[in-house]
């Protein structure tokens, strides 16, 4: 794993914590990204995610979370921006014939 190569580094100044923090994030095969809350625009996404996408990372931008990842036109059914109140939880989705066990947590 090349790309993480750099994240083992002890050369790095506190400056550069975010950067260290998108590496660590980027070296997950956990898919991460993060949406705002109001428009569901992708604000970030790990390799992981975009490799799930198949897009190329530059694709994501002014995507939606539904459009990026799903190639979907509309919300999906099982999205946890939906205003249900709920902050933080777990599911079980499946899609194409694939289960997911998907965590989200709202976070100002």
């Amino acid at each position: 794993q090349e790309a993480c190569s750099s994240v083992s580094s002890t050369q790095r100044s506190p400056s550069n914590v975010t950067e260290l923090y998108r590496e660590l994030l980027n070296c997950s095969d956990t898919m991460i990204q993060v949406s705002d809350f109001q428009t569901r625009e992708i604000l970030y996404a790990n390799r992981a995610a975009i490799d799930f996408a198949g897009r190329a990372p530059n694709g994501m931008a002014g995507k939606t979370c539904y459009e990026f990842l799903f190639g979907r036109g509309s919300p999906c059914p099982f999205c946890q921006l939906c205003g249900c109140g709920e902050t933080e939880g777990q599911r079980v989705v499946v899609l194409s014939d694939r289960c997911y066990l998907m965590n989200f947590r709202q976070i100002s």
